[in-house]
């Protein structure tokens, strides 16, 4: 069990220093590869093979077996997963809950004694990922930021133009929740999902996501902005709340309702942690323009203030007794982890090492001001699917998912073709540099072998730090 979990459990384990436990939080926004990366890490977890993945001489992974679960939590499908990547030849279905594995290795280290080790992660629907700003606010906290993110922003300000001039003037609580409903619905099919919230009008609590072929007008009719269709809110402006004071008490207890179930569950999970690992999608980043840039930082801002969340001495204390606390002290994130995902998606090791570059860029300043007690900079690619081919410029070798006139090719009709990826720039582009960036997207390369991980780049240094070695 978990540290703080079990008073007799974390006395053994501190006081032997043979066995350890780890929670680990695996974070990212929808797409950032938060299912693809727990799958692949598993894979070679279960599977190590030195030649695969060094983690230093004499290290290695004897066994690693799953264990436990979760009561609240589903079991993370790994196995269909790992199905879905060599079967079908393509990447697993986007996450519509949250799961949960827990993993017991046995882990050698040269001529020592093998240590057993606990990890736990988590996977979860990257779209809630964006409702975390709700967690230390207030409705109208919460209001005011995002209307001042709307506005902050020319493409956003122009997609809530009718809901602003709406919100101005409320006569009507349907008619102004349709209005900002009808804006999500426009910031959908722009592909501007990181600004939507209340997260369940993308992703509901069932897990059901809205129809692509759908309208604004469609998913304003079939989607919620809260619980279910009773219980929606909408951000309303402080001179909105202070004119409309029933409806202004209506949207907080709705909010608060939302919060207590959608929210707080996860964020509680995710900020009792050990470890946290923030996972950075560059080149979809740099492709998405510097709307995709704001919202991918204010995301992994919120999702690092985690990192200095509070639970008190009095909430360790009845956690774990006070013999307990004299042992663990309270439990906080005390690693935290940058991850730029899909480096197979670059030509050219300088390019993989201005991956590195620009997630340090976007996140220091805010990882500087936090009470982790480390935290560091990757690259990776977890299930390695193009080869570099070389040449000027440099060129990779792939299956492509979609031809020139971005049409799908379907996975038996894709051939191994070459094209030419962009480079990837030292430092975030200006605003007159978005335009031409471009990282086509491939079928997966998986071997049908269940003890074969799949080809990666960059997971050893992951699992180093996961690990302490």
């Amino acid at each position: 069990m978990r540290v703080k979990e079990n008073l007799l459990g974390t006395a053994y384990n501190r006081l032997s220093a043979t066995r350890s436990s780890q929670r680990i939080a695996i974070v990212g926004s929808q797409a950032s590869g938060k299912t693809v990366f727990l799958t692949s890490l598993i894979s070679h977890l279960k599977h190590h093979d030195p030649k695969a993945m060094n983690l230093g001489q004499g290290v290695e992974i004897l066994k690693c077996e799953e264990v436990g679960g979760s009561l609240s939590l589903a079991k993370f499908p790994y196995e269909y997963n790992r199905s879905t990547l060599v079967h079908d030849n393509t990447w697993p279905a986007k996450t519509t809950d949250a799961s949960v594995i827990k993993l017991e290795l046995k882990l050698k280290k040269g001529r020592k004694r093998p240590e057993q080790v606990i990890l736990e992660f988590m996977d979860f629907p990257g779209e809630r990922a964006v409702d975390f700003q709700m967690f230390t606010r207030s409705y109208e906290e919460w209001s005011d930021m995002v209307l001042d993110s709307i506005q902050a922003d020319c493409c956003y300000a122009e997609l809530a133009r009718e809901f602003n001039a709406l919100s101005e003037n409320i006569t009507d609580e349907k008619e102004v929740t349709y209005a900002y409903k009808k804006f999500l619905g426009n910031a959908l099919t722009q592909r501007y999902s990181r600004i939507i919230t209340p997260s369940v009008f993308l992703i509901d609590c069932e897990g059901t996501r809205p129809d692509a072929d759908g309208t604004p007008d469609i998913w304003c009719r079939e989607r919620f902005c809260g619980l279910s269709a009773a219980e929606e809110f909408v951000p309303l402006s402080k001179p909105s709340r202070l004119n409309n004071k029933k409806l202004a008490a209506k949207f907080a207890d709705r909010y608060r309702k939302y919060k207590r179930k959608v929210v707080t569950p996860l964020v509680k999970w995710l900020s009792d942690a050990d470890q946290m690992f923030i996972l950075l999608d560059t080149p979809q980043i740099l492709a998405g323009g510097s709307s995709m840039y704001n919202d991918e930082q204010a995301i992994a801002e919120q999702v690092i203030e985690l990192c200095d969340y509070k639970k008190g001495f009095w909430h360790d204390l009845f956690q774990v007794g006070f013999l307990g606390w004299l042992l663990c002290k309270p439990s906080r994130i005390r690693q935290v982890g940058i991850v730029a995902t899909k480096s197979d998606m670059v030509a050219t090791n300088d390019d993989i090492d201005n991956m590195e570059s620009l997630i340090r860029q976007m996140t220091y300043k805010k990882l500087r001001g936090i009470s982790a007690d480390k935290f560091d900079f990757f690259t990776c690619s977890t299930v390695v699917s193009t080869e570099p081919v070389g040449g000027r410029p440099p060129r990779l070798r792939g299956r492509l998912v979609y031809n020139a006139q971005g049409e799908k090719i379907s996975e038996s009709s894709s051939e191994i073709v070459e094209f030419t990826p962009s480079r990837m720039p030292e430092f975030w582009p200006n605003d007159d540099e978005w335009d031409n960036y471009s990282f086509p997207d491939v079928y997966p390369q998986v071997s049908a072998r269940r003890d074969t991980p799949p080809r990666q780049e960059g997971l050893e240094r992951i699992v180093k730090f996961i690990l302490g070695l």
